[in-house]
């Protein structure tokens, strides 16, 4: 029996979400003592799914998951390159 794409889909999206909230959680320290009241005004839930919501829309992102299959990168690059999507989301809150 197969997985009906639906749940492949949303499986893949929890797993993302996981990932972000892992990320977000290394960032938030930094971001909120560099922006206190923004960080105070921010409910991290949010920033999760605007980030997954950023990343999907992201050409270079699917680019960079689509290679990393085919190449078998590691889950080490894979976080550098969320970590970064999600270090610039942050950014991109305060400008």
């Amino acid at each position: 029996m197969s997985i009906p794409e639906t749940n492949t889909v949303e499986a893949a999206r929890e797993h993302l979400r996981a990932q972000i909230r892992q990320t977000l959680g290394m960032e938030w320290m930094e971001f909120r003592s560099r922006h206190p009241a923004l960080a105070a005004a921010l409910d991290q839930q949010t920033i999760i799914e605007l980030a997954i919501t950023h990343l999907e829309d992201d050409p270079a992102y699917q680019k960079a998951i689509a290679d990393a299959d085919a190449s078998s990168l590691t889950a080490a690059t894979i976080e550098a390159l969320l970590q970064g999507k999600v270090r610039s989301l942050l950014e991109k809150l305060v400008r």
